[in-house]
């Protein structure tokens, strides 16, 4: 599920850039909310980060990012837009996605299920999922207060990482 999916992002690349974030703000000796803070924007980077790393792995572009989209399929990692597509699915009732995605890789069955996460719009879905967290990391961002040029350095760093192809 999309649930099982974040509670795993949150153990792994959320909880770096969460620590991160969180301990920029203890060397800044920032206040206690100002501490809260950067520590929900580094999950929100976190997040946002491995939703856009998942998109690209199943749908970049291979000269830019170096990987093979088809590697994901093939390995059958349970990446975000896999997660929604389950989703999508099983609120229709069936279970070919989860079905197929048991079966060995082979061009054919490997065809069939990017078929069934672009019928899901799972692409569309993660992109607006990873928008979504976008927002809200400048949302927090905001709300820090940081101004300069380390903060619209940081800015960019955010964006960089989240509206990125490669």
């Amino acid at each position: 599920t999309v649930a099982a999916y974040e509670q795993m992002a949150r153990g792994k690349t959320a909880a770096l850039l969460t620590a991160v974030c969180a301990g920029a703000g203890l060397l800044a000796a920032a206040d206690s909310d100002s501490q809260a803070l950067l520590a929900n924007l580094g999950e929100e980077l976190g997040l946002a980060y491995q939703i856009v790393d998942d998109i690209l792995g199943i749908w970049g572009d291979t000269a830019l990012t170096g990987k093979s989209t088809a590697s994901d399929i093939a390995s059958r990692k349970k990446t975000f837009p896999v997660a929604y597509a389950f989703e999508w699915e099983a609120a229709r009732g069936s279970g070919e996605l989860r079905e197929l995605y048991q079966r060995p890789s082979s061009q054919a069955v490997d065809r069939r299920i990017m078929g069934l996460l672009n019928r899901s719009g799972a692409q569309d879905y993660s992109l607006a999922q990873a928008r979504r967290r976008h927002g809200s990391l400048h949302t927090l961002w905001a709300q820090v207060g940081a101004r300069g040029p380390a903060a619209d350095a940081l800015t960019q760093l955010f964006d960089s990482l989240l509206l990125r192809d490669h």
